[in-house]
């Protein structure tokens, strides 16, 4: 049918058709014209009986079918019997194998003919083992034939190639040698005929191949013949290559049968018959000039035109050509080994080789290209991925592989090859690419990867994966959905109304970021959901990706991760931001890390690479491939566009005559070839039609990829002449774009998209983005606009100092203003910054007139991301700049504001600054504070606001409107913001003052989102320092109702510090507090507010120990707390937190020496730490002595160091303001200290061991009065203690048994085993031994139960309970 593909040809009838009558010609030219004449048949193109449609091929049919009748042995006809036929056959086949006996050796005429008549044997057996009949003819024929005495070891051997053809036998077997019957089914465009065919084919190469090997594994074993004596060298020389000649042509003639099913024998008979016709012949139509000896491979019907696949022809025809001329050999085949090989290749690759389709429309076939030598690198990719999915895998560590080379080497294309085999495995395969031209759009190829990778998860396992996304982020979830549009799709809208209404800014919400994403990996893979996420140019991605791949790859708790990245690293300097980054996650513990460093392909893989795109063997390519690999140096990506480039110039061509690709080797190797793949590329890009070529430069224009959207925008244009789609289509066709499933075009290599941007002259680029960005502009809908806003900033400051006109310039403006606001919400402070100056550079000074809020937000923005980025110089050049345009109170707070970020940002001196700048700000605000504190001031400032705060009910306060005052809005903020500062620095005087005046401002202006931070300060001032828990208690709850009121997410870590960390200990059970502590160290972490979640994270553990958690389980906890310190430099919570630390390590594994050395090992973890850090010098601040101080009392009590722990106590006396009221740390030195004074006071009782111990005891009841779960116990052992110093032997044993009852019940198994071991004590020293005995392996079992295996040792060696 006309148009029809045909399975035999390959090609379209209609193409066949077209190239028949140049084949008919051909077949003319080689044979006399009187083959028409002798066979009856029309010469070509004079039958006008026959119709258009069918006249090229008719003639030609005939003509192989009358050398098809012509080959059934044309010295016997048809009519003649069968046993007359056989018999000449078998004659016929004597004496071919004859004429291989004379020349000493066992032709492959000889095989052939035996593995023929054992398939025939095969065929004709009913019943029994085919196998056998064929092994035992075979045998019998190679015995029985006196060929030589090496031939029959070989029999076996050729009979095991039956096996191959024995699955085939009801049909295929039967059309083995019979191609005709195939040929005449194929034309009839049977599919079931085209597969057979290719089956039979297939069987018939490894037919082939194995007939080969056996005749050369004869030939090899067979015995040298020896030289004639006096015979020349030369000439036995000369004789070798004619026995090579010979051999390689009756190799060839008896391929050629085996696949055509006709003998070249019986061509001779025909082409006499010809000669002979043809002397009948005018002489003067006959062809006056003298014709040569015709070969073989000319006196026979090319195999092609049976429709077998070109590179068998080629194979074939080659040994019928095979030729030696005084010794030179002007073929690929040197002996039947190389023939071996490549019939090999074509078994083992049929798909390949032994296609019948030739190149469509006669295009190179470039997709799905293996690779060529990268096995052992792919294996190394696979082998991280089985570490990283592994379930017995460590799974703190996280697998990482860089790949490394030079562009164009195929890093890509080798993770690429490999993504089938991860999917295969159970693993989702995200990939991101950064590119060069959208480096200001921050974060590009971590959305596109995450984005891709919620939508797999969407698809693949919703319900599963959006429980678990939930459950870890919580409402910050519609934060990454701002982000990571396909997120919504599995987690519920109500998500984005929960966020946080304010977001954090600078380095917070870089933390904030990287948290999400950490909790969005944790939640959604491990090792039974692995997953590979591959970043491709690395080299041009900015800092954030940087920082978040960073983050990414360290955190331990992230399973199932296989990160990948690629980067060139000829193209980045130890000054690079990549490379800061890759040396700190080498020095990770928790990563392994695979370097791949790929080199540019050798001359046999690039051989093999041409093979493959030519469907043709190695060895035909060889040639081509040499010139090939000299001109690209072996890069892969120049050799393919290379190969194009030929193809589209013609040099490299697919031809129809001899269906398979065919170059000319002269002209290839005299072309001029460009240095490099960007000005290969651009020859080819000028080459396309010119609106093809603008379509393509206007997609450079975006960088490596362009969303369809983005064109669908374009094409909007009413000068649109031609589709911009439809011209990228074209594109497509020639190679140069792809276009993915996600509607996005992306060039097949950044170096394409170089070369296409190339041709927009550089003088005209600006001109050229700046139309781009006023389409995007003017056609883009709201919602376009917004999600295209940094395409469209992007390409109009590329021109913006060609706009002229007024509102285009302001429109821009505020363009750049919102692009920086949402890069700086992304954490993306580089971009942001950059975006922030653009819209500043614009501003003119009618603006500052005009548009006096985008201007002040424009500088005060951009300041706050110099913040964020430690660019302070410009920083401080913003606030000065504001502050001299400023004209109100509020704008001039807002500079000041600046001023004072900057100030604290200098280290401790500049903190005190930033407390100086704040007081004065504020009273600029109308809110003064005292520039010298004493406590006196202090007491009035708080009564005057616990005043109002009496006057009010709960009812009454929690009822009160919000603030709409914008000074006192202002107050609010610094006040906040100042809090920080006289905490962490030396003015901790001030913050009674602070916490006072913001619950004073609440109470008579409003409440602001500030506000719930000021109750919970106030709540610590009222506990810690005033001795009000019950106030301060009532604070507490009101700053939580004030969160749940604003839903301040943001202010939560805080609050929550505050309130579970100090003032509700007071109150409740402090084990209760604990779940939310560390609730408050994860919503920091997400909200961005980093430095309270770390203090969330500190104050945890502390009062974890204080209430006897199990110090194992505690231990490993805060080795990733700690971590994250570090990992956040939080160095001055983490220097606090060192003490903790150490502390609970001396009670699990003890200290070297005696109790003495445990000041020492504790300074000593001071110092260590503060080296590691690389700290200007030690801290100074009293909060570390006084947690030194604290910790050390504590374990020297609990080791019997009993002085030391008094001497200790005496050091901490301001111990409740220097903790700022934290109830484990006054509780629990009121305590010791106590029992300490006691132990003391039984040896030598002085005053003031009475004072102390007066006070511990009356202290302890009132506490125990609000809190009995906290400290009831306490109060109870202390009086044990009492009573026993006083001599009442039966209220101390009455009341130690209660302490021990009460602080078991209470969950504190610490101070029930301390309450068991003092009561042990006092049995022993009254003579109870049995009884003290009992009490102290009480004691040792509680301390093995809380973890203190030291002190549990100690108690078992000090009391001898071995």
């Amino acid at each position: 049918t006309p148009g029809e593909f045909n399975p035999l040809f390959g090609v379209n009838v209609e193409v066949f058709k077209q190239e028949a009558t140049r084949n008919i010609e051909t077949e003319h030219r080689r044979q006399p014209l009187s083959i028409y004449r002798h066979t009856g048949l029309s010469e070509p193109g004079l039958n006008s009986s026959t119709s258009e449609s069918t006249a090229p091929l008719q003639p030609k049919m005939a003509y192989i079918d009358t050398y098809i009748h012509s080959s059934k042995t044309p010295c016997i006809d048809d009519d003649a019997s069968e046993e007359v036929k056989g018999k000449s056959m078998e004659e016929n086949q004597q004496h071919k194998m004859a004429n291989a006996k004379s020349v000493g050796g066992i032709s492959s005429a000889a095989v052939i003919h035996v593995c023929k008549e054992s398939i025939k044997s095969a065929e004709y057996s009913s019943q029994g083992d085919t196998s056998n009949n064929m092994d035992t003819f075979a045998t019998a024929t190679l015995a029985n034939s006196s060929f030589s005495p090496y031939s029959q070891p070989v029999a076996s051997k050729i009979a095991n190639s039956f096996p191959e053809v024995r699955r085939s036998n009801d049909v295929a077997s039967s059309s083995l040698f019979s191609p005709i019957d195939i040929f005449t089914e194929a034309t009839a465009s049977t599919k079931s005929a085209s597969s057979l065919y290719d089956e039979a084919l297939l069987d018939k190469v490894r037919l082939a191949r194995n007939v080969v090997q056996s005749v050369r594994e004869i030939v090899e074993i067979q015995p040298c013949s020896t030289k004639q004596a006096g015979q020349p060298v030369a000439v036995d020389a000369v004789l070798a290559h004619k026995r090579r000649e010979e051999d390689l042509n009756s190799l060839g003639e008896d391929l050629y049968e085996l696949f055509s099913g006709i003998k070249l024998s019986d061509f001779d008979a025909i082409t006499d018959s010809f000669a002979a016709e043809e002397k009948k012949i005018p002489q003067h139509s006959q062809k006056k000039e003298k014709r040569g000896k015709v070969s073989a491979a000319n006196a026979c019907i090319p195999l092609s035109d049976f429709g077998l696949p070109s590179t068998l022809c080629s194979l074939v025809h080659n040994l019928l050509e095979y030729r030696i001329d005084n010794g030179q050999q002007w073929h690929v085949y040197e002996s039947s080994r190389d023939v071996e090989e490549d019939l090999c290749l074509m078994a083992e690759k049929p798909e390949l080789f032994l296609s019948r389709q030739p190149a469509r429309g006669g295009e190179l076939c470039l997709k799905e290209m293996p690779l060529y030598s990268r096995e052992e690198d792919a294996s190394k990719l696979m082998v991280a991925f089985d570490r990283a999915a592994s379930l017995e895998s460590a799974s703190s560590i996280t697998d990482v592989v860089f790949v490394t080379g030079y562009s164009g080497t195929g890093k890509s294309a080798l993770v690429e090859s490999v993504q089938r085999r991860f999917e295969e495995r159970g693993a989702c395969f995200v990939t991101g690419k950064f590119d060069l031209m959208q480096r200001l759009q921050p974060l590009s190829a971590m959305v596109s990867a995450m984005d891709s990778y919620c939508n797999k998860l969407a698809q693949d396992r919703a319900e599963d994966a959006g429980a678990s996304i939930t459950t870890a982020i919580g409402s910050e979830a519609g934060v990454l959905a701002t982000l990571i549009p396909n997120l919504s799709k599995l987690v519920s809208e109500e998500s984005e109304t929960y966020q946080s209404a304010v977001l954090p800014a600078g380095c917070d919400a870089l933390q904030r970021l990287i948290f999400l994403f950490r909790m969005l990996f944790r939640a959604t893979c491990s090792p039974a959901h692995p997953v590979v996420l591959m970043l491709d140019d690395l080299q041009w991605a900015d800092q954030v990706s940087l920082d978040l791949m960073q983050a990414l790859i360290t955190d331990s708790g992230i399973t199932g991760l296989l990160f990948i990245g690629c980067y060139r690293d000829n193209e980045i300097g130890e000054d690079h931001p990549l490379k800061s980054s890759l040396h700190a996650i080498r020095r990770s513990s928790c990563v392994s890390t695979t370097t791949i460093a790929l080199e540019n392909l050798s001359l046999d893989s690039v051989n093999a690479l041409v093979s493959d795109i030519l469907c043709l063997t190695p060895r035909m390519t060889k040639s081509l491939a040499e010139v090939v690999f000299r001109k690209t140096g072996g890069n892969a990506l120049f050799v393919v566009q290379l190969l194009t480039s030929l193809h589209d110039e013609g040099f490299l061509r697919y031809s129809l005559t001899l269906r398979r690709w065919d170059w000319d080797m002269t002209k290839i190797s005299g072309k001029s070839i460009a240095g490099n793949v960007v000005e290969l590329m651009r020859g080819k890009l000028m080459r396309l039609a010119p609106e093809v070529r603008e379509v393509v430069k206007v997609a450079a224009a975006f960088g490596a990829q362009c969303q369809e959207a983005l064109v669908t925008i374009l094409d909007r244009a009413p000068d649109c002449i031609m589709s911009t789609g439809a011209a990228l289509d074209i594109a497509i066709l020639e190679g140069l774009i792809m276009k993915s499933s996600e509607s996005v075009y992306s060039f097949s290599h950044d170096q394409i998209q170089d070369a296409a941007y190339r041709l927009i002259p550089k003088a005209e680029r600006a001109v050229f983005h700046l139309r781009i960005g006023r389409l995007l502009r003017n056609f883009s809908l709201d919602a376009e606009m917004e999600a295209f806003l940094f395409v469209v900033v992007d390409h109009l400051t590329r021109g913006s100092h060609l706009i002229t006109d007024c509102d285009e310039r302001f429109d821009l403006v505020q363009l750049c203003l919102l692009a920086g606001q949402m890069s700086s919400s992304m954490s993306a402070f580089p971009p942001a910054c950059a975006y922030l100056k653009a819209g500043i550079d614009l501003l003119v000074e009618d603006d500052w007139e005009q548009h006096r809020d985008v201007c002040l937000d424009l500088y005060i923005y951009c300041a706050e991301t110099e913040y964020a980025l430690g660019e302070f110089d410009y920083m401080a050049k913003c606030s000065e700049e504001v502050l001299r345009r400023a004209r109100t109170l509020k704008e001039s707070a807002r500079g000041y504001y600046i001023q004072v970020q900057l100030m604290g940002a200098q280290g401790p001196s500049g903190t005190e600054a930033a407390v100086d700048r704040s007081i004065a700000t504020l009273a600029l605000l109308g809110e003064l504070f005292p520039i010298d504190t004493n406590p006196a001031l202090i007491g009035q400032e708080i009564q005057a606001t616990l005043g109002l705060f009496n006057a009010e009910t709960d009812k009454s306060i929690l009822q009160l409107r919000n603030m709409d005052f914008c000074e006192k809005q202002e107050a609010m903020r610094l006040l906040n913001f100042l809090i920080y500062y006289v905490i962490a620095g030396r003015k901790k005087e001030y913050f009674p003052f602070v916490a006072s005046r913001m619950v004073r401002l609440s109470l008579l202006h409003g409440y602001t989102r500030d506000s719930a931070y000021g109750f919970a300060s106030f709540g610590i001032v009222l506990c810690g320092l005033m001795g009000n828990r019950a106030g301060g208690y009532r604070c507490g709850k009101i700053a939580l109702a004030l969160l749940d009121r604003f839903q301040a997410t943001e202010q939560m870590a805080k609050v929550y510090v505050s309130v579970y960390g100090t003032v509700n200990n007071w109150v409740e059970p402090i084990q209760s507090c604990l779940d939310c502590l560390k609730q408050a160290h994860n919503v920091g972490l997400a909200t961005g507010d980093t430095k309270h979640a770390m203090a969330a994270a500190q104050v945890f553990v502390g009062a974890a120990l204080c209430s006897g958690q199990e110090l194992g389980l505690l231990i490993d906890e805060s080795e990733s707390y700690s971590n994250q310190m570090l990992e956040y430099k939080q160095h001055t919570i983490y220097m606090a937190f060192v003490l903790v630390k150490r502390a609970m390590l001396i009670l699990r594994h003890g200290f070297p020496g005696s109790p003495k050395r445990i000041r020492i090992l504790m300074e000593e973890a001071m110092d260590n730490k503060n080296a590691e850090e690389n700290c200007e010098s030690a801290p100074t601040y009293p909060y570390y002595d006084m947690l030194t101080n604290f910790y050390c009392m504590w374990l020297e009590y609990l080791f019997g160091e009993y002085e030391l722990c008094w001497q200790t106590a005496q050091k901490n006396k301001d111990i409740a303001r220097q903790s700022v009221g934290r109830f484990p740390i006054v509780c629990n030195h009121t305590f010791y200290s106590g029992l300490a004074a006691l132990e003391l006071a039984r040896k030598h009782f002085k005053t003031e061991y009475r004072i102390a111990i007066e006070r511990a005891i009356t202290q302890m009841k009132t506490w125990a009065a609000l809190a009995p779960w906290n400290c009831q116990h306490k109060v109870h052992l202390l009086n044990a203690e009492y009573a026993y110093l006083k001599g009442d032997t039966a209220g101390a044993a009455k009341l130690y048994d209660i302490a021990i009852q009460v602080a078991g019940n209470h969950k504190f198994i610490h101070e029930e085993a301390l309450a068991l071991e003092r009561a042990g004590v006092f049995y022993q020293e009254n003579g109870d031994i049995e009884k003290g005995t009992t009490c102290f392996r009480k004691a040792h079992d509680g301390y093995t139960k809380w973890g203190a295996t030291s002190k549990a040792s100690q108690v078992q060696e000090r009391y001898d309970l071995m």
